[in-house]
């Protein structure tokens, strides 16, 4: 049983990592900023600002655009806490 535990426990670690790596791959943003705003998230228990996601991006997005690529992201953020945290 020990080792189901175990290969469990590794399977859902490389599970979480690459979602969290999937979410950063595909709205462009730094892997090590996806894991700050979701550790932040999750020790405060409130989204991030849109302001702090738009200052995590390589590119400022055009205004138009913005809204758009924040709400994906939040829903990003909750979706994997959702599945891999709580």
């Amino acid at each position: 049983s020990g080792d189901v535990e175990k290969a469990f426990s590794d399977f859902w670690e490389s599970e979480k990592s690459e979602s969290l790596k999937q979410i950063a791959k595909d709205e462009n943003i730094p892997f090590q900023n996806i894991q700050e705003l979701v550790g932040e998230y999750m020790y405060t228990q409130k989204l991030p600002r849109g302001q702090d996601i738009a200052d995590m991006l390589p590119e400022q997005p055009k205004l138009l655009e913005r809204k758009g690529i924040i709400e994906r992201i939040l829903s990003g953020i909750q979706n994997f806490v959702d599945v891999f945290e709580w």
